[in-house]
């Protein structure tokens, strides 16, 4: 039997007893520093960082800063915001009642105004307009002679309110610009209209701010009443949410720009048409052999249709990271196509390079070096409907295909796929032009180094013209895209030698 002393036990119980403590003090702290917030909220509701925990749980659960997920199209393209597509409704709420309860509980932080900021975001993103904008002017009214050094929070705050003040008529102004949106003969509202400068090739997500917005109200009306700084041309699009839109399409606008000058109003109307109706191929068949069968439904008012392959570019884990369209050849009265994969493979898209700068991976649309469609690819495809003018009437592609995770309509087998091909495809060119140059005499490896070469694989490589038409002139079979070529990069070198 060991025997143990009294002194040595109490002891024991002494060092437990101060363990304890040390860890129960420093348990906030622990729970703090490892996001732990709900824990530290249950067990120390008390602790001086549980208004910060209350604040971070509530951004963990929903990123109020990037806004919510609306799609913002124009006639000519759409734009995405990069907001909470893999957030619910229930996150949503969570994060406000975080928000609420600090500005019950802490009513007098220093951190109060970006709570009610917060918080205000969080309603507009809901669309629980009277709220966000009650709480705005409250910013505004209350909150606003303490942040004289932070005047972005000024103006981000006049800015959503302007936003929100736009769905109320206003009888003593004239609006610059007026209008009504409509999907599916409905009136859209709830929609946000944004003015995108005629001048402005680029796109800020998320737009609050730093493009002229207004919000549709319940008849899908909206109004751009300030005269001051937008006046001038704008091209007019829509934000809406994927919901809002699903089966719709924004068909060709009367006219393409608007110009706004104080004292006259303009009237633009945005009309939603249901979706061309594809039949096959569909539900991610895999398509054999050089046939390529499309078919679709007849749509009232169409003169013609026009078809459009998206290919897509995946990271190193298979995630689809980008795509790159390309209209195909030919016009088509009735509602079937028929194209051969192996002159689709001869058929190039633009050579679009994006991401790298320098020291960084630059990634290059498949598209642009494999063709508009190649082996082993994955593949959405698309028809548009046109009238007797070429008025664009509606189309069947969809706005929120890559973000919303939709799968593709179909692939092509890997037979006749390159090993440089498949390097291509997993963004190595590097190892995609020994690869290709081992093949020799292959007509596809060749068009391939001739696009690398006359346009690089880095975003500080311009491309060497010279190196791509020896490849291009060593292809047995050329195809008229590859005499065009050959016929462009000898212009190209001509007019180089006769400059001075």
């Amino acid at each position: 039997m060991i025997k143990v002393k009294v002194k040595t036990l109490l002891g024991l119980a002494v060092l437990l007893i101060l363990g304890g403590i040390i860890v129960y003090w420093s348990l906030p702290s622990i729970l703090y520093d490892n996001k732990k917030y709900d824990a530290l909220l249950k067990l120390f509701p008390n602790d001086s960082r549980a208004e910060m925990a209350l604040y971070f749980s509530a951004g963990d659960a929903f990123d109020i800063q990037q806004g919510d997920y609306r799609i913002f199209i124009y006639p000519v393209g759409s734009n995405y915001s990069s907001g909470t597509i893999n957030t619910t409704a229930d996150q949503r709420d969570y994060a406000i009642q975080q928000l609420e309860k600090i500005i019950r509980t802490y009513g007098a932080s220093p951190y109060i105004y970006r709570t009610k900021s917060s918080l205000a975001k969080l309603y507009m993103w809901g669309m629980e307009w009277d709220k966000a904008e009650a709480l705005f002017k409250e910013l505004k009214e209350k909150e606003m002679n303490n942040r004289e050094n932070e005047p972005y929070l000024i103006k981000e705050t006049d800015d959503f309110l302007k936003v929100l003040e736009s769905r109320h008529t206003d009888p003593s102004q004239q609006p610059l610009l007026t209008g009504k949106v409509t999907i599916g003969d409905k009136p859209a509202k709830d929609v946000y209209v944004v003015l995108h400068p005629k001048d402005n090739n680029g796109w800020h997500s998320p737009p609050f701010g730093y493009y002229p917005i207004a919000l549709t109200d319940n008849e899908g009306v909206y109004r751009f009443y300030d005269a001051n700084g937008i006046q001038g041309d704008y091209e007019v699009g829509v934000g809406v949410t994927p919901e809002q839109v699903n089966g719709s399409y924004l068909g060709d606008p009367q006219i393409r720009y608007v110009s706004l000058k104080e004292g006259a109003t303009e009237v633009y109307d945005l009309t939603f048409a249901p979706q061309v109706q594809v039949v096959s191929p569909t539900n991610k068949e895999v398509i054999r052999g050089d046939q390529l069968n499309f078919a679709w439904e007849a749509y009232p008012g169409a003169s013609y249709y026009e078809l459009s392959i998206t290919d897509f570019m995946r990271d190193e884990k298979g995630k689809i990271i980008g795509s790159t369209g390309t209209t195909l050849d030919g016009r088509w009265k009735e509602t079937n196509a028929v194209y051969s994969v192996e002159a689709l493979r001869q058929q190039p898209h633009g050579y679009g390079k994006s991401g790298g700068g320098k020291g960084q991976k630059t990634a290059i649309g498949n598209s642009g070096i494999l063709g508009a469609v190649y082996p082993g690819g994955d593949f959405i495809w698309s028809v548009q409907a046109y009238d007797a003018g070429g008025k664009l009437l509606s189309s069947s592609s969809g706005y929120n295909t890559l973000l919303d995770g939709v799968q593709p309509f179909f692939s092509l087998n890997s037979e006749g796929i390159l090993e440089g091909d498949r390097f291509v495809m997993k963004g190595d060119y590097e190892s995609a032009i020994r690869s290709y140059e081992a093949e020799k005499d292959s007509d596809y490896a060749l068009r391939a180094l001739a696009s690398m070469a006359m346009n690089g694989v880095t975003m500080e490589d311009n491309g060497d013209v010279a190196k791509g038409l020896t490849y291009l002139k060593r292809i047995a079979k050329p195809s008229r895209y590859d005499q065009e070529k050959i016929r462009s990069a000898e212009e190209i070198l001509a007019k180089r030698r006769v400059e001075p």
